[in-house]
C-alpha cells in the first residue's frame, strides 16, 4: 500500500490545563452569552471570567479570538497579569486554528513571559506545549521536540499527569510527521496509558487516532481503520469536529488504497465540509489536495483542476517566506531575552561578591585601586585601537564601493555611447537622403522617409527618457508621489501608445485585470515601468504573436505579469536581464535596437515603489515579466 501523502493535523490537548474540560459545551457558552447581553449589571472581574470561559469552551476559531481579545483588554484594565496570560493563550489557540501561525506564536510567547514572571509552573509548561505545537504545524520538527521535552520535564517535576499525557501525545505526533515511526508509537502508547488511568475520553480518542495514523502511513490499513473508527466515535460523542475532519482525510486515503474510490471521495468531501464550516485553513488545504488526487484518478480533470487551485491558494496563505522569517525573529527575540535575563542575574551575583570581597579585603584597597586604573588604561587603549581598526575597515569598504561604481559608470557610458550612435547615424543618413529627394523632387520617397525619421526619433526619445530617469534614480531625485492608482487606467493608456507598433507586427494585445483593482504607487513611474516592459515584449515577439497583461490580488500585494510568445532568453541572458554587465544587446524580431537600460530602469522603479520584479523565460517559447506592487 502507498504511504499516506497528505499532511495532517496534530492534536493539542490544551484543555488539560484548565480543569480537564474537553468538549465544546454549546449550552454553557450560549447561557453565558445570554448573561453577558442581559440587562443585569456584571462586575468587571466576573465579566473577565466569562470571557475566558467562552474562549476556552468554544471550538469556533473566530468566536475564540473575539472573546480572547476581550479578555486581554479587560485584564489590562484590571491589572491582572494571570488573566492576561490566559487571554493571550486563548488568542494563540484561535490563531492556530485559523492557520495564522506567526500571530499564534507571538501571542503564546507573551503568555509564556507573563507565566514566567508569575512563576506559574503549570502555565509555563502549557506554554511550552503550545509553542511546540506551533512549530510542529510549521514542520519545524527539531524546535517542536525541544519545547515538548521542556514541557515533559516540567510536568514530570510538578506531577501534572494529564498535561504530561498531552505532552507525550504531541511528542509522538512530532516524531510521526518527522517519519520516526518507532518513537511515535512509543510516546503515543505512553500517552494512552495515562489517559486510560485518568479515564480521559478526549485524550484516549486523540492517542488512538494518532496510533491509527501511524498504521496508515505504514500501510497497515485494517489496523489504521480500526483505531481511527474508535477515535471518531468518541470525538463525535464529544462534539470535537477538528480531528474528525482530519481523520476523514485519512479514511479517504485508506479506501483509495483499497480501490473503493467512491467511498474515498465521500470521506474527502465530508472532511472539506467540516473544515469550511469550522474555518480550519489547514484542513481545507489538505482536503482540497486529496480531492484533487481522487478526481484526477477518476479522470474528472475539471474538478481535479478546481481543487488543485484551491489547495495552492490555502497552502501559500499558510506557508510563506514572510511567516517563516517572522517566526524565526520571534523565536530569536524570546531566546535573546532569556539569555539577557541570565546574564543580568549573573552580573548581579558578581556585583554582590565584589562588594563582599572589598569589605573583607579593605587592607588591600590601595593595590585594588592601582589595579583598577591599570585595567582602565588597558581598556581605553584597546578601545582606541578598535576604533582605529574599524575606521580603516570603513575606508577600505568605501574604496571598494567607489571602484565598483567607477566600473559601473564605465559600462554604462559604453552602452549609452553605442546606442546613441545608432539613431544619430540613422538620422544623419536620412538627412542626406532627404536633401537628395528634395533636390530631385522625389515626393514618393520623401513620404517613406518620414516613417523612418519618426521611428528613429522615437527610439532616440525613448532612450533619452530612460537615461534621464535612470540618472534621477541614482541621485535619489526621481519624483515619487505615491497614491491610489487604477491599474486598468494605466495599462489601457500604455496599450494605446503601442497600438500602432503592435498592429505593424500583427501582434495581439490582451489584458485580464479585474475592475477596480488598484495599487499604491507613483503613477508616472509605474507608467514608465509598464511602457518599458510592454515595449520589450512587442520588440522581441514575432509577427502574429501575442502579448498579454494580467493582474490579481495576492494578500497585501497586487501581482502583475506581462507575457509574450516571443523569442525568449537563455539562462545567461535571463541572469543578466536586470544587470549592467551585458556585453551584447540583442535586436528585436524586426531589427529594433535597444540599450538594455529599460529593464535596468524597471528594477530601479520597482524598488522605488517598494515592489518586486522577476522574469521567467524559455528560449524560443517566450518570456514572462512578473511584478508585485503594494495594494491600493
Amino acid at each position: 500500500m502507498g504511504k499516506i501523502q497528505a499532511r495532517v493535523f496534530f492534536i493539542l490537548v490544551l484543555v488539560f490545563s484548565f480543569g480537564n474540560v474537553y468538549s465544546q459545551d454549546v449550552k454553557l457558552v450560549d447561557s453565558i452569552k445570554t448573561i453577558l447581553h442581559g440587562k443585569e449589571s456584571i462586575s468587571d472581574s466576573v465579566r473577565l471570567g466569562y470571557y475566558l470561559l467562552i474562549s476556552l469552551r468554544t471550538y469556533n476559531a473566530e468566536e475564540k479570538l473575539k472573546y480572547g481579545e476581550l479578555a486581554i483588554n479587560l485584564s489590562f484594565k484590571l491589572n491582572d497579569d494571570f488573566s492576561l496570560a490566559k487571554g493571550y493563550e486563548r488568542v494563540a489557540s484561535a490563531y492556530r486554528l485559523k492557520g495564522e501561525l506567526y500571530k499564534a506564536l507571538d501571542a503564546q510567547i507573551k503568555a509564556l513571559n507573563l507565566f514566567e514572571k508569575l512563576k506559574h509552573n503549570k502555565g509555563i509548561s502549557t506554554s511550552y506545549n503550545i509553542i511546540g505545537t506551533i512549530y510542529l504545524e510549521h514542520k519545524n520538527y527539531p524546535r517542536a521536540v525541544h519545547y515538548f521535552k521542556q514541557a515533559i520535564d516540567l510536568n514530570s517535576r510538578i506531577n501534572e499527569r494529564d498535561n504530561l499525557a498531552g505532552d507525550y501525545n504531541n511528542l509522538g505526533e512530532t516524531y510521526r510527521l518527522w517519519g520516526k515511526t518507532d518513537s511515535a508509537i512509543y510516546f503515543f502508547n505512553k500517552a494512552l496509558e495515562i489517559y486510560d488511568q485518568l479515564n480521559l475520553r478526549h485524550g484516549i480518542a486523540y492517542a488512538q487516532g494518532n496510533i491509527g495514523l501511524v498504521y496508515a502511513e505504514l500501510g497497515y490499513n485494517d489496523s489504521a481503520e480500526y483505531y481511527i473508527h474508535k477515535a471518531t466515535n468518541i470525538l463525535e460523542d464529544l462534539g470535537d469536529r477538528y480531528p474528525i475532519a482530519v481523520y476523514q482525510t485519512y479514511m479517504a486515503d485508506i479506501y483509495k488504497d483499497m480501490g473503493d474510490v467512491d467511498k474515498a471521495l465521500d470521506y474527502a468531501l465530508t472532511s472539506l465540509q467540516i473544515a469550511n464550516e469550522e474555518g480550519l485553513k489547514e484542513q481545507v488545504r489538505d482536503a482540497s489536495l486529496k480531492l484533487s488526487e481522487l478526481y484526477r484518478d477518476m479522470s474528472d480533470f475539471e474538478n481535479a483542476y478546481r481543487y488543485q487551485n484551491q489547495y495552492i491558494v490555502y497552502r501559500d496563505s499558510i506557508n510563506n517566506e514572510d511567516i517563516i522569517r517572522k517566526m524565526a525573529d520571534l523565536r530569536t527575540e524570546y531566546e535573546v531575552s532569556k539569555k539577557q535575563a541570565e546574564v543580568d542575574l549573573l552580573q548581579q551575583k558578581r556585583q554582590n561578591q565584589r562588594l563582599i570581597s572589598i569589605a573583607l579585603a579593605s587592607g588591600l584597597l590601595l593595590i585594588s585601586i592601582l589595579a583598577f586604573f591599570t585595567f582602565r588604561n588597558n581598556h581605553a587603549r584597546k578601545k582606541t585601537n578598535k576604533i582605529l581598526s574599524d575606521q580603516n575597515d570603513e575606508i577600505e569598504s568605501q574604496r571598494d564601493r567607489l571602484n565598483d561604481l567607477n566600473k559601473m559608470k564605465d559600462k554604462f557610458f559604453g552602452i549609452i555611447s553605442h546606442d546613441l550612435r545608432s539613431p544619430v547615424n540613422s538620422l544623419q543618413s536620412i538627412t542626406q537622403l532627404l536633401k537628395h529627394y528634395v533636390k530631385t523632387k522625389n515626393t514618393d520617397e520623401l513620404e517613406q522617409l518620414t516613417v523612418l525619421i519618426e521611428k528613429s526619433v522615437g527610439n532616440l526619445s525613448s532612450l533619452l527618457d530612460n537615461l534621464l530617469n535612470w540618472a534621477l534614480t541614482q541621485q535619489g531625485s526621481l519624483p515619487y508621489d505615491p497614491k491610489k492608482v487604477d491599474l486598468n487606467q494605466v495599462v489601457n493608456g500604455v496599450l494605446d501608445i503601442f497600438k500602432n507598433a503592435s498592429q505593424a507586427k500583427n501582434i495581439e494585445l490582451a489584458t485580464h485585470i479585474p475592475e477596480g483593482l488598484a495599487i499604491w504607487a507613483d503613477e508616472d513611474s509605474i507608467d514608465s515601468l509598464l511602457r518599458n516592459v510592454v515595449n520589450n515584449a512587442i520588440k522581441f515577439t514575432q509577427e502574429k504573436g501575442r502579448v498579454e497583461i494580467e493582474a490579481s490580488n495576492k494578500g497585501d500585494l497586487v501581482h502583475v505579469s506581462v507575457s509574450d510568445t516571443g523569442v525568449g532568453m537563455d539562462e545567461a541572458q535571463l541572469h543578466n536581464l536586470f544587470r549592467m554587465n551585458r556585453k551584447k544587446v540583442i535586436k528585436g524580431t524586426s531589427g529594433e535596437k535597444g540599450s538594455g537600460l529599460g529593464m535596468l530602469l524597471c528594477k530601479e522603479i520597482i524598488n522605488l515603489n517598494q515592489g518586486n520584479i522577476s522574469a521567467k523565460s524559455t528560449k524560443g517559447e517566450g518570456t514572462v515579466i512578473e511584478m508585485e506592487l503594494p495594494k491600493g
